[in-house]
């Protein structure tokens, strides 16, 4: 488990279009789902940048290719290997890091009702304070023989595969989701993935645990009953879309003639 940080790990790796490019050195994949060559770097954000994505309607499906812009992937021994290989939960650390490059340590507020006596919670988390869960296994793919004897891999959801989900409008549809993780899917209609036995359905939701390495829930401590809620953070879009920060004008960069 790990915060995303931006000031230690940082290196420029290159620059184009005099914009330089930020190496990233740790995902939570701990890049075990990428050729060993891989090299992934992505630049800060711009003006025009914020100021295009903040006056048009990005859905998740149009707002996600938008990130990828400014992220970089490249492998020689892979060469065909794409942003969209990534893992979902590395993308969206990613689109983390970009932000917390370009905006520095902002918060967002997260707001939620108090399972336990219903009262309202307001709590204000800076970014870099989020924290993500890794992939702690030495290999991919995951293995499961199923009870008749069948054996089934699986890889974590990619980018690829969760813009597949959004088309199909099936984005929090788990068993889709697990059956587009499989590696090789001619071993297994998506029909017999769905009417498998509850025992392989366990042991797949099982796998699903494995390998997730995104967002860690937050606690926040209810002011009146001081039940600490468990709350996940919901919506990669609130994650990845960049917004610039209000601020007070500074009388030493703007000038205005009266």
């Amino acid at each position: 488990m790990f915060k995303p940080h931006t000031d230690k790990e940082e290196e420029v790796s290159e620059a184009e279009d005099n914009i330089d490019y930020v190496s990233v050195k740790r995902l939570p994949s701990n890049f075990l789902a990428y050729p060993d060559d891989v090299k992934i770097s992505y630049k800060t954000y711009r003006w025009g940048d914020v100021k295009r994505v903040s006056s048009t309607k990005y859905e998740e499906k149009t707002l996600i290719p938008f990130i990828s812009l400014g992220i970089k992937v490249s492998s020689i021994a892979e060469p065909e290997f794409q942003i969209n290989d990534l893992t979902l939960s590395d993308f969206l650390y990613i689109g983390l890091l970009r932000k917390l490059s370009t905006f520095g340590t902002e918060k967002f507020r997260l707001s939620t009702a108090c399972v336990k006596c219903d009262s309202e919670i307001t709590k204000e988390i800076p970014w870099n304070k989020l924290e993500f869960d890794e992939l702690e296994m030495k290999k991919l793919p995951v293995m499961l023989t199923l009870t008749n004897g069948a054996l089934l891999k699986f890889n974590p959801l990619t980018v690829k595969h969760y813009l597949e989900l959004l088309e199909e409008e099936a984005e929090n549809d788990e068993i889709k989701a697990m059956f587009k993780s499989l590696v090789g899917k001619s071993v297994i209609s998506y029909e017999n993935f769905h009417d498998l036995p509850l025992d392989d359905g366990r042991d797949i939701d099982e796998i699903n645990d494995i390998l997730y390495h995104g967002l860690e829930d937050i606690i926040c401590e209810c002011p009146k009953c001081e039940y600490k809620n468990r709350v996940s953070v919901d919506g990669k879009e609130t994650l990845l879309r960049p917004a610039i920060p209000s601020q007070e004008a500074k009388a030493s960069r703007i000038h205005v003639s009266l």
